[in-house]
């Protein structure tokens, strides 16, 4: 994917810097600046991950000074979220286009291209991860974390509810935070080589199933339960939707897996 013009914006980078609300005043000059960081953000995490992430090598690769670096994003933790928050929701808007957000299939379907893709990008992932369980994080990276991890569950969760189909004292919100925490720890595990990349996806909804089985009720609650039978047992249905997403991720990528997590 080509690099914008210094003076064209990128919506998604420039949603990325704007939710800082770090910046006084706007100006094209100032934008472009802070969407070549992110870009060289994104090209270092790809090398690197956030582990070997330095603030120095990056201001040498954007040809800003350290204090420049600093004044723009505050910190290493919130550059590196900028640079996440945009990777992921210009892949969950692929995901989604056309789809139903409030159907439980589209749902898991998300969840399931999401994770896919995160095989393909481990040092990406290794940052998120890291990031989610580090106690130097703030609540506000952890938000919005859960936001990328499992927000895209929350229409759903809203219609379920009000069908009556999650049972009486659930808290979305938590349900959010605990799916989100459920895939980043299963995620963790693979990272450490505890899980095999063939295993990730069945490990990973066996957990997020075995989650919903006890906050549904009804029809929600039935298929639930259908899917966690399959996960655990024949892995029929696990395997057909697998095959169709990685068939449509293959088409969306085209032979650069790495096309989407490139600045552009």
């Amino acid at each position: 994917m080509s690099r914008p013009a210094p003076d064209v914006p990128s919506s998604a980078d420039d949603a990325a810097i704007a939710s800082l609300g770090a910046m006084q005043r706007a100006s094209p000059a100032m934008y472009a600046r802070r969407r070549r960081i992110l870009g060289e953000t994104r090209r270092l995490m790809s090398e690197v991950g956030a582990d070997g992430f330095g603030m120095r090598e990056l201001a040498d690769r954007s040809g800003v000074s350290l204090r420049t670096l600093y004044n723009a994003f505050g910190s290493k933790e919130v550059l590196i979220l900028a640079a996440i928050r945009q990777y992921y929701d210009k892949f969950l808007v692929a995901v989604t286009e056309q789809r139903n957000p409030y159907d439980f299939e589209t749902v898991i379907d998300t969840a399931v291209a999401l994770n896919l893709r995160n095989l393909q990008i481990r040092p990406y992932l290794a940052a998120v991860v890291s990031l989610y369980f580090s106690s130097q994080s703030g609540p506000e990276v952890r938000v919005e974390l859960r936001r990328v991890g499992a927000g895209f569950f929350r229409p759903w969760l809203d219609v379920a509810r009000a069908r009556r189909q999650l049972r009486d004292g659930v808290d979305t919100h938590r349900v959010i935070a605990n799916l989100a925490a459920l895939q980043f720890a299963v995620n963790q595990e693979w990272l450490a080589d505890d899980i095999d990349g063939a295993a990730l996806l069945p490990v990973l909804l066996e957990a997020v199933y075995t989650y919903l089985a006890g906050v549904t009720q009804g029809e929600a609650g039935q298929r639930v339960e259908e899917l966690l039978a399959d996960v655990r047992g024949p892995r029929r249905l696990l395997d057909e939707r697998i095959g169709r997403i990685e068939n449509w991720l293959a088409r969306l990528l085209g032979d650069d897996v790495d096309a989407m997590a490139r600045p552009g």
